[in-house]
């Protein structure tokens, strides 16, 4: 489609009349316009990402006065409407993302959906300075009645740099206290949309602490479409502690990951690797996780963000390790 086209398109979105009509569409559409103006989705693909996330609930809280509520996963996932945005789903995926009412929270459809593809016509346009200006005013001024100059001051980066800030606190207490009264305080779907944020933003920071290099095998593996295979790994659960603290995080590869979780090997106060004793495994085995025995792993070079050992103990008590 032309540019006039997609300004059309962008006045006549398909969207809920009630109660003024609902806002949520153009405020992610805002809110895509804005990572690409970051250089985010280069690919074309909308993945949901903590930019894009805290994005849109930066530009909600800027202009949006109306009692609909500030969600995400409805508006990303009833965007597939409109002509330029397909969604993705994950393997295995494809008829369970069919079905709206198993879509209403980002934790399910970040389960059931890669991203969205946007069409390839739209992804060259918004690649261009003047076409994000000129699509940012038409939103702005059909659904929210505003000018580009109402958002002129938003600032997402030193949001998520807030948060980043917070992971590297010395006080789980404070930090988890905090996380407790914004539960009381916001609806279950808005947590949820925070703790997403907070997750990515964790799994990131990890990951480059460790360099994407597993703490216990000390392997790099990259996979083609999938980036890294190298996880970031709660020592303590956050179902149990609801600490996202960088001291509770530590980077594995998926297989040391899930023996971790499964209590099969531990990590000792001097930062080696301890093996649970009923383990039994076939010892010709160039995988063997008794070969990592005693070695000592992978550290960050800031010794601020040295895992806990703390948490470390609470897991090997735990497992009996």
């Amino acid at each position: 489609m032309s540019e006039q086209l997609y300004y059309q398109a962008f006045c006549t979105l398909r969207r809920d009349r009630k109660n003024g009509g609902a806002p949520h569409k153009p405020v992610l559409l805002l809110a895509v316009i804005d990572c690409y103006e970051r250089g985010l989705f280069a690919d074309g693909i909308m993945r949901i990402c903590p930019e894009l996330i805290e994005g849109f609930r930066a530009l909600w809280s800027a202009l949006v006065v109306t009692k609909h509520q500030c969600l995400l996963s409805l508006p990303f996932y009833h965007m597939g409407s409109e002509p330029f945005w397909v969604l993705l789903a994950r393997p295995g995926y494809a008829v369970r993302l069919e079905d709206k009412s198993a879509m209403r929270s980002l934790r399910q459809l970040s389960a059931a959906c890669v991203g969205a593809r946007i069409a390839p016509d739209l992804h060259v346009l918004l690649g261009n300075t003047a076409f994000r200006e000129e699509a940012r005013a038409v939103l702005l001024s059909t659904y929210l009645g505003v000018g580009p100059t109402a958002v002129a001051g938003l600032d997402v980066e030193d949001a998520l740099a807030g948060l980043v800030r917070e992971f590297c606190a010395e006080d789980a207490e404070a930090y988890t206290s905090r996380l407790r009264d914004l539960k009381r305080r916001v609806s279950r779907a808005a947590f949820e949309e925070e703790v997403v944020v907070r997750h990515a933003l964790f799994s990131r920071e990890v990951r480059r602490l460790y360099g994407d290099r597993c703490a216990v095998s000390k392997s790099v593996v990259f996979a083609p479409d999938a980036g890294v295979m190298v996880n970031a790994c709660h020592i303590v659960p956050f179902a149990d502690s609801m600490d996202d603290r960088l001291v509770n995080g530590i980077a594995f590869s998926p297989t040391i990951h899930r023996a971790f979780d499964l209590g099969l090997i531990g990590v000792d106060d001097d930062y080696q690797v301890v093996v649970h004793g009923a383990l039994r495994e076939d010892g010709d085995s160039a995988f063997c996780l008794s070969q990592f025995a005693g070695e000592r792993i992978v550290l960050p070079e800031d010794v601020r963000f040295f895992p806990s050992p703390k948490g470390f103990a609470l897991h090997r008590e735990r497992f009996g390790l």
